[in-house]
């Protein structure tokens, strides 16, 4: 979970038991800027913005099975809006360009030369394309909501959303990492190129 607040950056990584947090006020709207979010169980959580280390916590807090969907893989996977759990979020105002997604941690796919485009699984979202308000996407089915334009991006296209109830649902996952925290055997690390107008 991502979002801006006060100028900060605020990342929140949680699993069924467990919860990792780290912010930065290194975060600037209005430029292209990209964006890393590494974590994993031993190692933590990092934010990198342009291949620069700018937070990162090895430290996490217990949290209660109660209120945690991530114990059952039910936690949904949105960009451009919140996840629930805060009910003052609003939508985010921004674009979004060539998202991918790894099962690992970022230096563990560097030290291997796997963020070189190697073996892990990965899913790569390019935003070059919209088709009937999906997604262009070559394995997964992703519904675009409010109408988001298609811009000149810093890889070919973009999605520009302009923080009127505009989002792009990546959909529950809960068979495999991208939805389901618990089964990231390596952890995770994802990245992409955000320019933000406003997010307030």
């Amino acid at each position: 979970r991502a979002h801006y607040s006060g100028g900060r950056l605020k990342v929140t990584a949680r699993t069924g038991t467990r919860q990792w947090s780290v912010a930065t006020n290194r975060f600037n709207p209005n430029h292209w800027q990209f964006l890393e979010f590494s974590w994993s169980k031993d190692k933590g959580l990092s934010i990198y913005i342009n291949n620069q280390l700018v937070a990162s916590s090895r430290s996490s807090t217990s949290r209660a099975r109660a209120d945690s969907e991530t114990e059952a893989g039910q936690a949904p996977f949105y960009l451009g809006r919140g996840d629930g759990m805060d009910t003052r979020a609003v939508y985010a105002n921004m674009t979004l360009d060539d998202m991918e997604y790894w099962f690992g941690p970022r230096d563990w796919l560097l030290a291997f030369d796997y963020i070189q485009r190697g073996r892990p699984t990965r899913y790569h979202f390019d935003m070059d394309g919209i088709r009937n308000h999906r997604l262009v996407h070559s394995s997964m089915d992703i519904p675009v909501h409010g109408n988001p334009r298609l811009v000149h991006g810093r890889v070919n296209n973009a999605i520009q959303l302009d923080g009127n109830s505009q989002y792009i649902d990546i959909g529950r996952h809960s068979d495999i990492c991208l939805g389901n925290p618990n089964l990231c055997r390596h952890g995770s690390t994802s990245s992409m190129w955000m320019n933000f107008q406003q997010f307030q």
